[in-house]
């Protein structure tokens, strides 16, 4: 889980109507809550109290520039700019703090990990699959993903017949390992969530998987066809009323 020294509070793609380029340095001490993502408005007010969203302004969304390469269709936008702002709700920024998370997916805990994912699953997949967090996180469990040089080493030079969960373990596992390794955003040190009374790894996992859905995404509304994304936007919402 993001950790009290550093980003205690995480968000997804910078809502595109707020990709402002900030600070260079990343966060400040923070508060640590086990329960929920706390806020980095929490944090800078040293406060415990639940915080109340606030839904943000309605801004010109300006297309991103790490999912992918090609624009968005603007028809698509308002669907795209709903799931961001409920995702931020579930992750707890929003408002003038929403531009941090560009700094968060350009930097190397993120963007190298999903170019890869990129790469070698969705720019080459004859049909790009939904990853389930539930199924993805049971995978996980069950096969010690952690521990097997399949997901855990990077890069894998041989990919010949994975799975999209396959990749979409390889993402999860290698953004938190690396973290762990490196003194990045999530600081837990290990996915045992049998083991966890504070449900840190459950923590985690869900927000590196919540990452991966929403910027893989992104990268369909501007390369497929078809493209719908209501579905995620309920996943997300259900996620903001389990949290609370």
């Amino acid at each position: 889980m993001l950790s009290p020294s550093r980003s205690c509070s995480f968000v997804l793609l910078g809502s595109p109507s707020l990709l402002i380029q900030h600070r260079a340095g990343w966060l400040d001490e923070a508060l640590h809550n086990s329960v929920r993502l706390t806020t980095l408005h929490e944090r800078r007010a040293l406060s415990s109290s639940r915080f109340t969203f606030h839904r943000p302004p309605s801004a010109k969304y300006t297309q991103p520039h790490m999912a992918t390469s090609k624009a968005i269709p603007q028809e698509r936008i308002p669907a795209l700019q709903r799931v961001y702002d409920t995702l931020c709700f579930y992750l707890g920024f929003y408002d003038d703090e929403k531009h941090l998370v560009r700094e968060i997916l350009d930097g190397d805990f993120i963007k190298p990990f999903f170019e890869e994912y990129r790469h070698d699953y969705l720019e080459v997949a004859p049909q790009v699959e939904d990853i389930d967090c539930d199924e993805l996180f049971r995978l996980c469990r069950s096969t010690d993903a952690f521990a097997m040089p399949k997901y855990a080493s990077s890069p894998i030079s041989n990919k010949e017949g994975w799975t999209a969960l396959d990749h979409a373990i390889h993402f999860v596992v290698r953004v938190l390992c690396f973290s762990w390794e490196n003194d990045g955003e999530w600081t837990h040190g290990k996915f045992d969530p049998d083991n966890d009374q504070e449900s840190e790894s459950d923590t985690e996992f869900h927000q590196v998987w919540a990452i991966l859905r929403y910027l893989q995404a992104e990268w369909e509304a501007a390369n497929m066809e078809q493209w719908e994304v209501g579905g995620l936007d309920e996943t997300f919402t259900n996620m903001s009323s389990s949290r609370l």
